[in-house]
């Protein structure tokens, strides 16, 4: 019996260990991804349908500031993601969806997730999507991810965030959807606390 309760303790002991140290890194990766003053960088899309054998792939450049982000697609040119605040703003195909985004709205969790992740805080994500968070160290990179507890059918249901294992930051954001669909985001060579342009944040006006 008192085998049995020092196995049971020393499991306590790991588990609290592993708990804790993944706690420190959590931490440490929002500390450096959240102090950056500004972010830009090239970016990859790869949007992977469940009923598609081909992925759909586009690319762009990506700026981050404070609560405003944008992602400047190259291709295909003319479409863009803006977030500025309160507004959510998309082209799609020459297709303009302004999104609403209300407390409590499935596309505002998006936006908040969204400037999550550039600040690399998993915590905040965990906590606006009502997630649980899992680490794994075996790769490359630091990966976490970041589960819904609950069902969902709209937005994302997963989230997974890899990070650089010598600076920590933000390499690679795998966002998976209800129906099993998902899309991966790969970062370029960035450039940190540069002046970003501010009309990169500003929708361009419809053209008459």
């Amino acid at each position: 019996m008192k085998r049995i309760y020092c196995l049971f303790f020393i499991l306590n002991c790991c588990f609290g260990l592993m708990f804790g140290n993944n706690d420190a890194l959590i931490q440490k990766i929002q500390d450096t991804n959240g102090g950056h003053k500004s972010i830009s960088c090239p970016f990859t899309q790869s949007k992977h349908l469940k009923m598609m054998e081909k992925s759909v792939d586009s690319k762009g450049i990506l700026y981050v500031m404070g609560d405003k982000m944008s992602m400047i697609y190259s291709e295909p040119a003319g479409d863009f993601l803006v977030i500025n605040g309160d507004k959510f703003e998309m082209n799609v195909r020459g297709r303009l969806i302004q999104h609403n985004v209300k407390e409590g709205s499935p596309m505002r969790i998006l936006r908040n997730t969204l400037l999550l992740c550039m600040k690399g805080d998993i915590k905040a994500i965990a906590a606006e999507t009502n997630s649980e968070i899992s680490y794994n160290g075996d790769g490359e990179y630091h990966e976490l991810t970041i589960t819904r507890k609950e069902k969902v059918t709209r937005g994302y249901s997963k989230v997974v965030l890899s990070f650089d294992k010598k600076d920590l930051n933000l390499k690679v954001m795998s966002m998976e959807e209800p129906s099993g669909s998902y899309t991966i985001y790969e970062l370029g060579k960035t450039v940190y606390n540069s002046n970003i342009n501010q009309d990169v944040f500003v929708v361009p006006a419809k053209k008459k």
